[in-house]
């Protein structure tokens, strides 16, 4: 799914939304990582996409092995690293996460300390991997998941990069009133 040269989250995953915002329009246009990433004209090439595919499913496997770790339907790949006591999200409410989005490497490609440490948005704005993963968690847990391979890169978009997203969800607000309210 990684449609611009973005690093990261929206690069993976095509979601984003960074930083606390107050209307729902606000929170599906912020730069960062937790929105949806414009589609860029370039095609990709039948051998990044095959290098690419075979770096996720390397990365998949590494996670899915790992204790705890559970595949959903969908094929989130998830695992609770520590159960928060809070409540857990639904899906019309907005949550306040930490993150990391890592590389299969281990580096470090986007940080929400880059974006003043926590990133509010609503479940109803970001894309189904996350939002799936979110809704999985309680309050001060913290998780680490790879989302599944895309049947189709979006928008004709180069191929996807292969990434670890570790998760701290801080907090669990109220839904956000519709647009014009």
């Amino acid at each position: 799914m990684h449609r611009t040269p973005l690093v990261g989250l929206a690069c993976a995953l095509a979601v984003c939304g960074c930083g606390a915002h107050s209307s729902r329009a606000a929170e599906t246009r912020p730069a960062g990582h937790f929105a949806v990433a414009p589609a860029t004209p370039v095609p990709p090439r039948p051998e990044a996409v095959a290098a690419a595919r075979r770096s996720y499913e390397r990365l998949r496997d590494q996670i899915a092995a790992e204790p705890g770790a559970v595949q959903t339907r969908s094929g989130l790949v998830y695992r609770e690293l520590s159960p928060g006591g809070g409540p857990a999200p639904h899906e019309s409410e907005t949550v306040t996460v930490r993150y990391q989005v890592k590389s299969p490497d281990g580096r470090i490609v986007e940080d929400s300390a880059t974006h003043g440490g926590t990133v509010t948005v609503a479940l109803d704005a970001i894309g189904p991997c996350l939002r799936e993963a979110m809704l999985l968690m309680h309050t001060g847990g913290v998780s680490r998941f790879v989302c599944p391979w895309p049947q189709e890169p979006a928008g004709g978009a180069g191929a996807p990069a292969p990434v670890v997203v570790e998760t701290t969800l801080v907090a669990v607000g109220q839904p956000l009133p519709p647009p014009g309210h």
